[in-house]
């Protein structure tokens, strides 16, 4: 009997689960997605790129916006030959499609644990969120999950493995939403019963915002996990 009455949120957060997988993966940085954009001159635009990054690694990556590229990466006024395009472009190697998620990783850039040097200097995420991404990435790292280079622009090199730190942190954040359905099921059982628990779990679950940030490495999501729990 005690078994029966998880059957519908157990059904609701698998059914969440396999949808969400493929957002997990989805507008991550890649080698295929930087060759998509340069099929021609990709080696130049790689060296000006690690270059521009050596000097800038003081303060990191600069804002800049995309510049749409045109013509060829090679011959005077290229693309090669444009920090402020290629400021913009480096964005494109490491970024993924939501720009905000570089937020974390940023703030992990710029921690140095062997130092005890954890200030994250970017505060518009909570210790609470970026320190358990950054114990997740160093584990994985040393069990070969993922592979951690040494700089920013060794990462120009291969843009898939500045990709699966995002992944990291993206499972991170599923999995604090799932407990975070539980929660909800949980707080609308006691509240109202078996029927309230289950509408309720199903209503959060089907919220534009909860699909939108099912699988992004933002906090605003998983906080309900918190609240609720």
């Amino acid at each position: 009997m005690m078994i029966r009455a998880y059957w519908p949120v157990a059904a609701v957060v698998a059914a969440v689960l396999v949808g969400a997988a493929p957002g997990l993966f989805w507008g991550l940085p890649s080698t295929a997605r930087l060759e998509s954009l340069l099929p021609s001159g990709v080696a130049r635009v790689k060296e000006r790129l690690a270059a521009l990054t050596a000097e800038d690694e003081a303060r990191k990556v600069r804002t800049s916006l995309i510049v749409p590229v045109r013509g060829q990466t090679g011959g005077p006024g290229c693309l090669a030959e444009h920090p402020d395009i290629l400021a913009g472009f480096r964005r494109y190697v490491i970024y993924s499609s939501d720009w905000d998620e570089n937020t974390v990783v940023r703030a992990l850039a710029y921690m140095r644990p062997g130092r005890l040097q954890l200030d994250p200097r970017t505060y518009m995420y909570g210790g609470l969120f970026i320190y358990p991404i950054g114990g997740l990435i160093a584990v994985a790292g040393k069990i070969g999950a993922v592979r951690l280079r040494p700089g920013l622009e060794s990462y120009l090199e291969g843009p898939g493995d500045f990709g699966s730190l995002y992944v990291i942190g993206r499972l991170f954040v599923l999995l604090l939403c799932l407990a975070g359905l539980v929660s909800v099921w949980w707080c609308g059982r006691d509240l109202g019963g078996p029927v309230v628990g289950l509408v309720t779990v199903l209503v959060f679950a089907t919220l534009p915002s909860t699909q939108a940030w099912l699988t992004r490495t933002k906090p605003h999501l998983p906080s309900s996990a918190f609240l609720l729990a």
